[in-house]
């Protein structure tokens, strides 16, 4: 009987099920499986996703407004305390603060009204001028929670400063760049990069973009989106957060062994 199971086992692993298509297979998981891949004709390209995403960083885009709620708790809900405090040395986020607006004229015309133009151009300043990798984040991320915690955003600003300690010298730049043409030249730019995402333009805020990829049915997954990211990581470079059993989606019995039971090779 164990010769039997042995000789059976040896059949099940080469045994690809009648019911087996490869075009029934979606995209997204065509990398998942090395046998799969082979079989499908996938492998070089499989073979190129992991080589080019090898000790990257993921490139994620944020497109916001600041005075979108929706906006302020992706912010301060999932992208900082679910993916900057636990992938940021694997993740390289940009933020993009012109979301619905559009130009008329030369002026731009907000959402939610000229206060929120008023404070798109600071954050635009703050994140051009606190530099290196998801440096702005935390001051970002600290004013869009005081925003809706009702402060002014005066107050917003300056507690922000105070308990981030940023320097006066950088204060002042940050303020100067808000109220000049630098801060107006930023908010151009913000607005080309948002209007020219690609394939899918953006229908609404927050949007995500993910290495260049624009893509609407990533849009639907934001709240769970650090399940999501650690999918586009190679299967050999994933970060240690993605492997740690509590960050799994599900909870399962492990299986000890690869033999299969009886149960296996009868059903």
């Amino acid at each position: 009987m164990i010769f039997w199971l042995f000789a059976f086992g040896v059949v099940v692993d080469g045994f690809v099920p009648e019911d087996f298509r490869c075009d029934r297979i979606p995209p997204s998981l065509w990398c998942a499986n090395g046998d799969m891949a082979t079989l499908c004709g996938w492998k070089e390209m499989c073979d190129e996703f992991k080589s080019a995403m090898g000790g990257q960083r993921l490139k994620i885009t944020l497109l916001y407004e600041s005075k979108c709620i929706d906006c302020q708790e992706f912010i301060t809900e999932v992208l900082y305390p679910k993916l900057y405090t636990q992938l940021k040395d694997d993740i390289e986020i940009t933020l993009v603060p012109f979301g619905n607006a559009h130009i008329k004229n030369g002026t731009i015309i907000c959402q939610h009204g000229a206060d929120e133009c008023r404070i798109n151009k600071f954050e635009s300043c703050v994140i051009q001028l606190i530099t290196g990798v998801n440096a702005p984040l935390p001051y970002i991320n600290c004013l869009e929670k005081l925003l809706m915690q009702r402060f002014s955003f005066e107050d917003a600003s300056a507690k922000c400063f105070r308990s981030l300690g940023i320097t006066k010298e950088l204060q002042t730049k940050i303020w100067d760049c808000a109220n000049g043409k630098m801060g107006d030249s930023l908010q151009y730019e913000a607005a080309k990069i948002t209007n020219n995402v690609y394939p899918d333009s953006h229908m609404f805020v927050p949007w995500i973009v993910v290495n260049g990829a624009s893509l609407k049915h990533m849009q639907y997954h934001l709240g769970t989106l650090p399940y999501i990211i650690c999918e586009w990581f190679s299967p050999e470079h994933l970060p240690q957060y993605c492997l740690r059993p509590e960050n799994n989606r599900t909870k399962n019995c492990l299986r000890k062994n690869n033999v299969p039971s009886i149960f296996d090779l009868y059903y």
